[in-house]
């Protein structure tokens, strides 16, 4: 087998159609994407991207796609420094479904690291898992956090707990005899009392249509607070969340009455599920995207929360590796659930930084924005 690493171009768009319909056929639900031009962050090709996504696929002998990725390049701070690093989305095979194509996902994997050797990877199959161990890439255990505003509809139209016949009885036991309203204000409140936060004053929230001259303010002030952080700037911002596309975010801005000066912004989204294999038909709220100066973390976090809870969420979550940010969410009520998502990197990343993730990853900053965006949020 001889394999060929191409930019996926409008030529491949027929080779792509053949082998989702192999992959259907041989009863994956995975597919690539039929368009070669990604719906979200384009590369404009004007010099002037600060984060863009490219396709790729494995063409064998010239004639049949085999497999595909993405990969995301973006500007990052690392130790103070700006470098440019990358995530990726994929790789899908044709192995999941042919023997013959088993190591296809292995050399795409050596293909990736060629192409950009600085990689993270944040929420992996549990095949990949495997792959990326044996490629000695390192892990670290990252939260989702919780904040279940209505518990009945909750514990009957969330999937990922309901997952047994016993599982799905004892959900609609607390469901309907209001043991679980009860547990979840319970435990609501003692992530409250176990991490209280001092309540900020004088300050002021508006939404914003984009991000502006006072994103890029906040940015230059915080942006060595981190070890490890995306391009917040306004650019980087607006293209990864423009107004009017997906994901469709509403900006939340956080400005101190005094002097007007930005002390905090959070990016949340909507959205009403159907049929979702994690939460069903609920009303989901998210936390896209946040910053803040030092300090405001659990206050931006409160008014995300209650701008959601106001649109009518019936569960708001998040994705989020930082301590600070951890610990914000956890004092304005939210369940976090330890290491429900795995973030990896590679060896060269890991290099770079100079020490084990396991002494980094809290201080590094990521969101549901990082990655593959908040899809199917």
């Amino acid at each position: 087998m001889s394999f060929k690493y191409c930019e996926y171009s409008q030529e491949h768009v027929p080779y792509v159609q053949r082998f989702n319909k192999r992959l259907k056929d041989g009863g994956s639900t995975w597919e690539f994407y039929e368009d070669p031009t990604p719906s979200w962050l384009a590369k404009t090709g004007d010099g002037a991207d600060h984060v863009w996504r490219e396709l790729y696929v494995a063409v064998e002998n010239g004639e049949e796609v085999r497999g595909a990725f993405c990969l995301k390049p973006q500007k990052f701070i690392v130790n103070g420094e700006e470098t440019m690093l990358a995530s990726w989305q994929g790789p899908v095979s044709e192995g999941i479904v042919d023997n013959k194509y088993n190591m296809l996902g292995f050399l795409m994997m050596r293909e990736l690291e060629r192409r950009e050797p600085r990689l993270v990877a944040w929420g992996v199959s549990a095949s990949l898992k495997e792959l990326l161990d044996r490629l000695r890439w390192e892990a670290f255990g990252t939260p989702v956090v919780l904040d279940i505003v209505h518990p009945f509809r909750f514990l009957r139209q969330n999937a990922f707990l309901r997952t047994s016949r016993v599982k799905r009885a004892v959900c609609d036991l607390l469901a309907f005899t209001g043991a679980g309203f009860v547990g979840a204000k319970l435990a609501q409140l003692a992530w409250r009392i176990r991490g209280q936060y001092q309540r900020k004053r004088g300050f002021q929230v508006t939404t914003e249509p984009k991000f502006a001259e006072w994103a890029d303010e906040l940015w230059a002030e915080v942006r060595n607070n981190y070890q490890v952080i995306a391009d917040r700037s306004a650019v980087s911002l607006n293209q990864l969340m423009p107004t009017g596309d997906w994901p469709n975010v509403t900006i939340l801005r956080l400005a101190e009455n005094e002097n007007g000066k930005t002390v905090g912004w959070i990016a949340v989204r909507l959205q009403q599920l159907e049929d979702d294999k994690r939460f069903g038909n609920l009303k989901v709220g998210s936390l896209v995207d946040f910053l803040s100066l030092p300090g405001w973390e659990a206050t931006v976090v409160e008014q995300a929360r209650e701008h959601l809870r106001k649109q009518g969420a019936d569960v708001i979550v998040g994705n989020l590796t930082h301590r600070d940010w951890i610990a914000a969410c956890e004092a304005c009520g939210f369940l976090s659930i330890a290491d429900r998502r795995l973030l990896y990197v590679s060896p060269k990343l890991v290099k770079s930084v100079g020490s084990p993730i396991k002494e980094w990853g809290p201080e590094t900053h990521l969101t549901l924005i990082d990655g593959d965006g908040p899809l199917g949020l």
